[in-house]
């Protein structure tokens, strides 16, 4: 059996499977197993690949221990998109094929398996993304025990190390973006808890003792809530800033959602000081009721930042990367004429220390900029074929 290579990249996650060789002619009724297999690679190659699999199904149904066969179903049902039964098909392959150029493509397309199914989990469940994608790393490096040369292993290893990086430094962005909502939330209770206080002051002034008094500590209070807004901003500045450096534009040169509304929730809570500022001179000029208005706008200007940070039309800080789709016209054709699908920038900006120098900063740009295009460059090469004769 010749069987090569299938190129599918996916954040530079390339599928490389054996098949046999596309001449083979279309079998007869009653065919041999070689006669479907070639006739499957035929249909593989011609992208259909429901057909295919019918074919290598049927040549399954009189070779039903050959790994070889087992393993282009696998390849098959990977080109379909069914991750799933393509790992359970690998899996087979890996544990009963004596050839170790077959076992170590299997692994290699195992990882691919996983890290596909992780991608399609990291939104709906984060802990089982993480888990399908540290395996994938794990049949990549079973791969390379078996053939230490495989750069593409090792490149995909690289890959999907960041992909699991990226996840995890979105939920520590969502747990520190969570925790500040929290704050706003308290913050908002307690600024219309003060305003009501201000209110009631006004509408059943007390003695005027009592009332001075009152006016102090509600000054202080608010003066306490002040200081609380203007650290919250800090801190959700810093956390926009941690997830876009300064200067870097994204990659669709478009802000991202999470970036605007958090831009407007940190205006939202901007011009809450502004209202807290005043609240807190109509006090000191002991203007109760004056001080009660602009104490509600705070808790409004709040309540905003709050639905801002949880837009429900937008697209939500803890989503994944993109992929970018764009195809390149040019690229190098692959083993069976397919052109190379472009690289997607999937490296992940680090945060910086909060005392980085720009010239630091300025540096790890041109590093990461460096990588992202030595990776965009590469074409990935094909490796021989896998003989077997019946």
């Amino acid at each position: 059996m010749n069987a090569r290579r299938l190129s599918a990249v996916a954040l530079l996650i390339v599928l490389w499977g054996a098949m046999l060789s596309a001449c083979a002619p279309p079998s007869l009724p009653g065919a041999g197993p070689g006669a479907e297999v070639g006739r499957g690679n035929a249909l593989f190659d011609q992208q259909d690949y429901a057909a295919a699999l019918e074919a290598y199904t049927a040549a399954a149904a009189q070779l039903p221990d050959s790994p070889e066969v087992v393993y282009n179903q696998g390849v098959t049902h990977y080109a379909l998109g069914d991750y799933g039964e393509a790992e359970r098909l690998f899996r087979q392959v890996d544990r009963t094929a004596q050839d170790l150029g077959l076992v170590a493509a299997a692994r290699y397309n195992l990882g691919n398996s996983k890290f596909q199914q992780g991608m399609a989990q990291r939104e709906s469940n984060v802990q089982q993304a993480l888990s399908a994608l540290q395996a994938s790393v794990a049949f990549y490096q079973g791969a390379l025990e078996l053939t230490p040369d495989d750069r593409e292993a090792a490149r995909n290893i690289e890959v999907v190390r960041l992909a699991i990086k990226d996840i995890l430094d979105q939920l520590q962005e969502q747990q520190a973006q969570s925790e500040v909502a929290e704050q706003l939330r308290d913050l908002q209770q307690r600024q219309e808890e003060v305003a009501a206080r201000s209110a009631q002051l006004a509408n059943e002034p007390p003695p005027e003792a009592a009332r001075s008094e009152a006016l102090r500590q509600l000054r202080e209070e608010q003066q306490q809530i002040s200081e609380e807004t203007a650290a919250a901003a800090q801190q959700l500045d810093k956390q926009a800033g941690s997830a876009q450096p300064s200067g870097t534009p994204s990659p669709s040169g478009v802000p991202e959602a999470g970036d605007e509304r958090r831009q407007e929730a940190l205006q939202k809570l901007q011009d809450a000081q502004s209202q807290q500022g005043q609240a807190a001179d109509r006090l000191e000029g002991q203007e109760p009721q004056s001080a009660a208005t602009h104490q509600r706008a705070a808790a409004e200007d709040i309540a905003e930042a709050l639905r801002a940070l949880h837009d429900p039309n937008g697209a939500g800080t803890a989503g994944a990367p993109q992929a970018q789709d764009q195809q390149q016209e040019g690229e190098a054709q692959g083993a069976q004429g397919q052109p190379e699908q472009p690289v997607p920038d999937t490296l992940a900006q680090n945060q910086q220390p909060q005392d980085a120098t720009a010239a630091q900063i300025l540096d790890k740009e041109r590093r990461d900029r460096a990588a992202r295009e030595q990776l965009q460059r590469g074409t990935l090469p094909r490796t021989p074929p896998v003989e077997k004769n019946w």
